[in-house]
């Protein structure tokens, strides 16, 4: 062996041995440098997968939202309230603590969305947006939505009028049992906001329609949960584009998006656009194509043009549809289980009502216990248990004892603020007198959180509590729920975890008087 030869052999085993040096040494100072962050505690994380092997489904589980009860398991374990997470890659900070939840979703430094590709794809409308696009467009969807029912009783025409559509179809069953299911509702809470925003209802039947709640309800059940977890796993979204198949139904989730906007929200705007004339704004689309038209020389920088628009009206159909339906059918299953509060409430109503009348808006604070029932109701279901993550921004922050890094997701558990055993006392029990005062006069509770808290509360929260109101009212006005004979009393646990929570389908008879 030449002396070059030597040379070689011995630089290559010492760079061999350096390179080996060196990720050894990165890794440990990874491992062990002192970090800048002060953060809460949480279980260790495993590699790529973090700690979503902690929140698997279990089978054997009677009583349903699982993660949520899990989370609020780690609280006692870990003795803190706040707990840091990672699901996948990406670290959250799970809060349990009211208090805790109204300083962080009601501050401005915590209003942002986390950065995902899925996000923006699916949410790309008012929720999933965050920064002076999101401000502008959320202010414009409030003002115009009011301008166009809520508080007026323009809305409340338009629901009386569904409700005589959807009294046809339940008095078809002429008392006979039917299967009270998500589609059972949700015809009628769509068409409302079809009304508001495209001027016009759909049959029943309609394929249009059905095609849209369809292609919802896949998304939301199936392919969101699905594509959520390429947000936490390194690699997944260009994995996603790149193989064969459908792994992490991004694909899927985009076609049916695509299908919302391009072949039914986009063919009633260009009807719009076709007949729009701006001394005669009758919806939301004609609204926003005014809006874009007044802002089409504006120098200042805005967001306002058609693909915002489809995003928007896709994110009010998704967010306001099935959630609403989705309330009432909980209250329903309650009412099954709790005859003697079904007919307390029956009651109130026909002695403040009558039978001879539809429910109008003024009757509610006539209705103290039917409104204690509504919202014990929605405290029990805890319809979104663990809430959608609020961001902090591009800076690191400090909240309490906790130094967070720049763009830390926080979600709030809205079951464990329902459930709370030291605020509620008897959480598991149904009992809708914790919302009456010693008058007997109803009173919300600023702990009940159905549609979120803060500044990224739901846009939709006056219309759906408007719903919820004038259709439940009207519906127990009319009819009495009633199991089937010989049935046995249908399950309360909620099904598998999800971003909300729906009650089984079951059967139920609705006796006219």
């Amino acid at each position: 062996m030449g002396l070059t030869d030597t040379l070689v052999e011995v630089l290559l085993n010492n760079l061999t041995s350096l390179l080996i040096f060196l990720i050894v040494f990165l890794i440990l100072y990874r491992k062990f440098k002192p970090s800048p962050w002060i953060l809460p505690p949480g279980p260790p994380p495993k590699f790529l997968v973090g700690n979503m092997g902690l929140f698997k489904p279990d089978p054997d589980d009677k009583i349903g939202n699982l993660t949520a009860r899990k989370l609020i398991d780690m609280t006692k374990e870990f003795g803190s309230e706040t707990l840091g997470i990672y699901f996948g890659r990406q670290y959250a900070v799970l809060l349990h603590n009211y208090d805790d939840i109204q300083q962080v979703f009601n501050s401005e430094d915590f209003a942002g969305r986390s950065d995902s590709e899925t996000r923006e794809m699916v949410l790309g409308g008012l929720v999933g947006i965050e920064g002076p696009r999101w401000k502008e467009q959320r202010r414009f969807a409030l003002s115009t939505l009011r301008d166009f029912g809520l508080g007026k009783n323009k809305l409340e025409k338009m629901i009386t009028s569904e409700l005589e559509s959807l009294f046809e179809v339940f008095d078809s069953y002429n008392g006979s049992a039917f299967q009270m299911k998500a589609s059972t509702l949700t015809n009628a809470v769509t068409n409302v906001i079809c009304s508001m925003v495209f001027g016009h209802r759909f049959e029943y039947d309609d394929p249009v329609l059905n095609r849209m709640l369809y292609l919802m309800d896949e998304n939301f059940s199936v392919n969101f949960k699905r594509a959520s977890l390429a947000a936490f796993i390194p690699g997944a979204t260009l994995l996603s584009k790149c193989l064969p198949g459908d792994l992490f139904k991004m694909k899927r989730l985009k076609e049916n998006m695509d299908e919302i906007y391009f072949n039914i929200v986009k063919k009633e705007y260009d009807a719009h656009v076709a007949k729009f004339d701006p001394e005669n704004i009758e919806d939301f689309i004609d609204a926003y194509i005014a809006e874009i038209k007044k802002r089409k020389d504006d120098p200042q920088q805005h967001w306002f043009n058609e693909d915002q628009l489809l995003h928007v009206i896709g994110d009010l159909f998704q967010a306001g549809t099935d959630t609403t339906a989705t309330n009432i059918r909980w209250l329903f299953l309650q009412l099954l289980h709790h005859p003697e509060i079904q007919k307390k409430l029956r009651q109130e109503i026909h002695d403040v009502i009558g039978q001879d009348r539809m429910p109008s808006m003024r009757d509610r604070v006539l209705l103290p216990y039917t409104e204690a029932v509504y919202t014990e109701a929605q405290r029990m279901c805890s319809l979104t248990p663990i809430s959608l993550g609020n961001c902090s921004g591009r800076v690191p922050i400090k909240l309490g004892n906790y130094i967070y890094p720049p763009r830390t997701t926080f979600h709030a558990n809205m079951y464990a603020v329902h459930h709370d055993p030291d605020y509620w006392k008897d959480p598991h029990v149904f009992r809708p007198e914790r919302f009456l005062d010693e008058n007997g006069k109803f009173h919300l509770d600023d702990h009940i959180l159905t549609f979120s808290t803060g500044k990224r509360k739901c846009l939709g929260e006056s219309l759906a509590r408007m719903e919820i109101f004038l259709f439940s009212t009207a519906i127990l006005q009319r009819y009495t729920l009633a199991l089937p004979e010989g049935a046995e009393l249908p399950t309360l646990k909620p099904l598998p975890d999800s971003s909300t929570t729906g009650p089984y389908p079951f059967d139920v008879c609705l006796l006219r008087d």
